[in-house]
C-alpha cells in the first residue's frame, strides 16, 4: 500500500491568522522566555503537580496599545513577578488571555476589548470573577 502526500508550497508570507511580533516582544521574551514556551508536555500532569496554581496554557500576553506581544504557557501563580516586571519595563498594564481570545480571527484585538476578554491583569489581578 502506497501512501500519497500532498506537497504544499509555502510563500513565506505571514498569514492573517499568524502571530506578528512587535518591538515589545523582544522585551517580553527577555523576561518570560521565548514565545511558544511550554511548561510541560502534559497539561494533565502539570495540573496534578500544581493543583492550586492559576495556569493558562497557550496564553496570550497583551497590552491595550499593542495587542498580543507574547504567547506561550503561563503559570500566573509562579510567573506573577515576571509579568509585573514586564509591566514595569513597558510601563503598560499586562493582560493574560486564553488562547482563543486573541488568536486566528481575533488576533488583532487591541484597546479596551483586551481587558474585556482578559483573565488576569498585572494591575487588577484575577479578572475572571468580575465577568461571571
Amino acid at each position: 500500500m502506497t501512501k500519497k502526500f500532498k506537497v504544499i508550497e509555502l510563500t513565506g508570507d505571514i498569514m492573517p491568522s499568524e502571530y506578528k511580533p512587535v518591538n515589545k516582544t523582544e522585551i517580553a521574551e527577555s523576561i518570560l522566555g521565548r514565545c511558544a514556551r511550554l511548561l510541560s508536555f502534559s497539561k494533565t500532569l502539570y495540573h496534578e503537580t500544581y493543583p492550586n496554581n492559576f495556569v493558562i496554557f497557550n496564553a496570550n500576553v497583551c497590552t491595550e496599545v499593542d495587542g498580543k506581544i507574547w504567547f506561550g504557557d503561563i503559570d500566573i501563580t509562579r510567573d506573577e513577578k515576571l509579568l509585573k516586571e514586564l509591566d514595569k519595563q513597558l510601563d503598560a498594564e499586562i493582560f493574560v488571555m486564553y488562547e482563543m481570545a486573541c488568536r486566528f480571527e481575533t488576533a488583532g484585538r487591541k484597546g479596551n476589548i483586551i481587558e474585556q476578554y482578559a483573565s488576569w491583569s498585572t494591575r487588577r489581578g484575577d479578572l475572571r470573577a468580575s465577568k461571571i
